[in-house]
């Protein structure tokens, strides 16, 4: 399941707030569908990837909260609504190691593009921040409890850093592709990922059937009918 979001924002009530920012735009039966369709991904535990607006609703999804509006509530805050053309780098962002997102993409800054005014505050249970802006805003998401939870903040469909591919090929291994395409994701994350020295460090496992990232081959060893192949680096 992708969740794209929009020109519109989730309902301040959804996530407990008693006020409304002026800025904030509703669509509400296009956020109750997605909001029913997310949760319901998520009980099935069905791969997700929220993407801008799909971040910020997937974090409600999962028990967080919103800022309504990026200008009045971050001190500093960087433009987060580029006025270049979307398809250009609005600002970079850092990416947390040791996190799904990290796996993927395998660096630990990314050029993305910037096209929003709300951003995750408070995330959910369970939720890890996998990566921020300069200015402290938290520009991705991800929940390891489920087979592939992920949200981002920029627009990985424009393709402006070599790892927005990787996101959507990390997605479709997920959720059972090309095997070929499993084995590519691996081997390019693999690439990227600093040496670790030390006797079994730096020690990738990947699941071929499912296309999961493991850093300790017991992480898999539960999971019926799932081989793994290893990489050192």
């Amino acid at each position: 399941l992708i969740v794209t979001g929009g020109d519109f924002d989730v309902d301040p009530a959804l996530f407990g707030a008693a006020v409304r920012h002026p800025s904030v735009s509703l669509k509400p039966s296009r956020t109750e569908f997605e909001f029913a369709i997310t949760r319901g991904a998520l009980e099935l535990n069905i791969p997700v990837l929220g993407i801008c607006g799909g971040q910020q609703l997937l974090n409600v999804v999962l028990g967080g909260t919103l800022i309504q509006h990026i200008p009045d509530e971050v001190a500093g805050a960087l433009v987060h609504e580029q006025p270049n053309p979307r398809d250009e780098p609005g600002h970079a962002v850092t990416v947390v190691p040791d996190t799904l997102l990290h796996l993927i993409c395998g660096a630990t800054e990314l050029a993305v593009n910037s096209a929003h005014h709300q951003a995750a505050d408070v995330v959910g249970d369970g939720v890890v921040v996998d990566a921020l802006a300069p200015d402290g805003v938290i520009e991705g998401i991800e929940a390891p409890g489920y087979k592939f939870c992920l949200g981002v903040q920029w627009h990985p469909e424009f393709s402006i850093d070599p790892a927005d591919s990787r996101i959507f090929a990390a997605l479709i291994a997920a959720a059972g592709g090309d095997g070929a395409l499993a084995r590519q994701l691996n081997e390019d994350a693999l690439a990227k990922l600093p040496k670790v020295e030390g006797s079994g460090a730096g020690q990738l496992y990947m699941a071929p059937e499912t296309g999961r990232l493991f850093k300790q081959a017991e992480d898999i060893a539960d999971k019926a009918g799932d081989s793994y192949v290893t990489a050192e680096r």
